[in-house]
């Protein structure tokens, strides 16, 4: 599988979540922080019913906001019968220069931290991918964990609006080229913002 740019497509079998036909319903998104300012970004997926974005492991590490984020976001969707030694997930560091990380299939894992929240709830989370080498260097110590998003692809800004009496979406409100388009307040060992207007975008 290539590195090359990837739009999400389907869901895992595992998501428990289907896509829906036609127009996108209205998002909604942080204090200031419109549709519209960040050019409508797309919604990325709505379930049909609401429902939980933690899956059925009360052990996982990963705040389910950002487990959610990183589902739709990774390349390989694995189906029912795969190998239990195919998921991956797992924390690397702690307190705000904690990152998240699960399987994209067998060669690569995608990366995630919490960025901020806004007043009506949504969490933004920072999200890229890396390659199974640069997992196991930093999950054997090799390498600060501060510095994985520079060693990431694909990054995007992603709002996730979980909503238990109500339906629940995800927006790609930025992408970046490179961690240098990133700002730094998003970036680990950054501390979790509450964001009172427009996030800025990328450069």
């Amino acid at each position: 599988m290539g590195d090359e740019e990837w739009e999400p497509g389907d869901l895992a079998a595992d998501d428990e979540f289907e896509p829906t036909g036609g127009p996108p319903r209205p998002i909604p998104v942080a204090g200031g922080l419109t549709l519209g300012a960040l050019g409508t970004p797309p919604v990325v997926f709505v379930p049909s019913t609401s429902t939980p974005l933690e899956e059925d492991d009360p052990e996982s590490p990963i705040p389910p906001t950002a487990l959610w984020a990183m589902k739709y976001r990774r390349h390989l969707h694995l189906r029912l019968g795969r190998r239990e030694q195919e998921r991956l997930r797992t924390c690397l560091g702690d307190g705000d220069g904690a990152v998240y990380l699960i399987d994209d299939g067998g060669n690569h894992a995608m990366v995630s931290r919490l960025v901020g929240i806004d007043d009506e709830g949504s969490v933004y989370c920072l999200v890229g991918r890396i390659t199974e080498a640069v997992y196991d260097r930093y999950a054997a110590g090799e390498a600060a964990v501060e510095g994985i998003f520079a060693e990431s692809r694909e990054l995007a800004l992603c709002s996730v609006f979980a909503a238990p009496d109500a339906v629940s979406n995800v927006v790609v409100a930025d992408k970046y080229s490179s961690v240098d388009e990133v700002p730094p307040e998003y970036l680990p060992p950054s501390p979790f913002l509450a964001f009172t207007e427009d996030p800025p975008p990328g450069d």
